[in-house]
């Protein structure tokens, strides 16, 4: 790199609007991504439709996800990521820090326990209208 271009402000202003723009893009990419995906879908219900067949429910309405499911994985997640830091600053003699795993690692055991709790309540009774 030439010195000049640091000098004049150059390369931290090239670096502040990559930092900047990257998340947009990002996002940008992410919901083009997701309509497309629904583009692709309307077009199959349309192809459906113009041959006369029906519309096959599961199509228009995805199952839903099993109760917890997401929670379970985001718990696992903080567990490993809490016993992944304690390794860590243990095996670089950083005993004192050691502790700073137990934070990710005890909010993931919060959410096992609460997805524990609420797997095993019963399911309410159905309303009658």
């Amino acid at each position: 790199m030439d010195a000049t271009l640091i000098q004049k402000g150059v390369m931290p202003m090239v670096i502040a609007v990559t930092g900047i723009l990257a998340p947009v893009l990002l996002v940008a990419l992410v919901l083009w991504f997701k309509q497309n995906r629904i583009d692709r879908l309307y077009d199959l219900v349309r192809d459906f439709a113009q041959k006369g067949l029906p519309v096959p429910r599961e199509l228009l309405e995805p199952p839903e996800p099993r109760p917890g499911s997401g929670r379970l994985v985001t718990a696992m997640t903080l567990l490993g990521a809490g016993a992944g830091l304690s390794v860590m600053f243990w095996f670089m003699n950083s005993n004192e820090l050691v502790g700073i795993g137990a934070l990710p690692g005890f909010i993931g055991l919060g959410q096992l326990l609460a997805l524990w709790i609420e797997l095993r309540r019963p399911a309410p009774a159905p309303t009658r209208e």
